[in-house]
């Protein structure tokens, strides 16, 4: 069998045991490989030139590199005229595009990994990964700026649905738009109508017209420094702590719609006036009670189509499983035989 493939040799070779030489630490040793901009790489090499004694590339010797994550510095010493240049693996004040270092947890967190799975990734291509600190502080800045990021569309999503309310003329006594939202939340795992424990989940309010996000938020009933602190019978130190929920895990979609209903007017200056949502009553219901824009405006309930008909589904499948139905009469057993071969 051909192992080729273009001329490149698919067979992999894991030694059992590496030589001394394999083993050495030594930061003057360039081994494995690296990520640069091959563009800027390739200028830096060619524009070093000493005049004095007409060295170019070929006269550097390669004395040491320094790592900053996945950004390298690799420093060279002539042999002749021992001028030292160092040359970097991308433009070190990069503006135009992110770091590499960005680039990459960027990419880590965007595909739904973490620093662990980087970690290994980069071990199978033989190319040095950052530290699991200079990681941390990449994803701190990652997240805040993607929670401005976020903000800002929310914001921007908030005046488009204002604008079209106005123009179509659904707007109260007092001039503000009213709008139909849709809402719904999710949790960290899948319950299959049963263990409803998840420690965190997550609701949004979307634009009727705009299908654009107006309001996110989540709960944490978890917190593994808190966590670990409690487990020790001793204070938990000084942290970002995300855990925002004591509650049930059932409760966390209703708390969360209420309260993106009660900012609705804070935020963007606009009513919720129209709530299309799935069969849970309980959303409405604290709505109602929390009453978000006084007694004299009611929030309505538009049951959400797909739900409806998933639910209906459901019962019919619910149906062919029984004898007797929930009023306790007999079902024909044509009518579960075909109803199941339809399912």
């Amino acid at each position: 069998m051909d192992d080729s493939c273009d001329g490149y040799n698919l067979t992999l070779s894991l030694p059992n045991d590496l030589d001394d030489e394999d083993n050495n630490n030594n930061k003057n040793v360039l081994t494995g490989r690296r990520i640069i901009n091959v563009e800027y790489f390739l200028n830096s090499l060619q524009s070093i030139k000493h005049e004095l004694f007409d060295c170019s590339i070929q006269n550097l010797v390669f004395k040491s590199e320094i790592q900053k994550g996945f950004f390298s510095e690799f420093h060279f010493e002539c042999n002749l005229c021992r001028k030292k240049e160092v040359i970097f693996s991308e433009p070190p004040d990069i503006i135009t595009s992110l770091s590499i270092n960005a680039a990459i947890v960027t990419a880590t967190v965007n595909t739904g990994q973490g620093f662990t799975n980087l970690e290994q990734f980069s071990s199978i291509l033989d190319m040095p990964c950052m530290s699991n600190k200079t990681y941390q502080k990449f994803h701190q800045v990652l997240s805040k700026q993607t929670e401005n990021t976020a903000w800002e569309s929310i914001e921007l999503a908030g005046k488009e649905e204002a604008r079209l309310a106005v123009e179509n003329g659904d707007i109260n006594i007092d001039g503000i738009p009213m709008i139909t939202v849709v809402a719904d939340g999710a949790w960290s795992k899948r319950s299959y109508k049963r263990n409803y424990n998840a420690s965190s989940g997550v609701a949004c309010i979307v634009g009727y017209r705009t299908k654009k996000v107006l309001f996110i938020e989540v709960r944490n009933k978890y917190c593994s420094i808190c966590r670990k602190a409690c487990a020790n019978n001793r204070d938990p130190p000084v942290h970002l702590c995300y855990k925002n929920w004591n509650g049930t895990s059932t409760a966390m979609e209703a708390d969360i719609i209420v309260e993106g209903f009660r900012q609705s007017i804070s935020m963007h200056n606009i009513i919720y006036h129209k709530l299309i949502g799935d069969g849970d009553s309980s959303v409405l219901k604290k709505i109602m009670l929390a009453k978000p824009y006084g007694n004299n405006l009611d929030v309505k309930k538009i049951e959400c189509a797909n739900h409806i008909l998933r639910n209906y589904l459901n019962r019919l499948v619910d149906i062919a499983t029984k004898r007797k139905s929930s009023s306790g009469s007999v079902v024909p057993v044509l009518l579960r035989t075909n109803l199941k071969e339809k399912d």
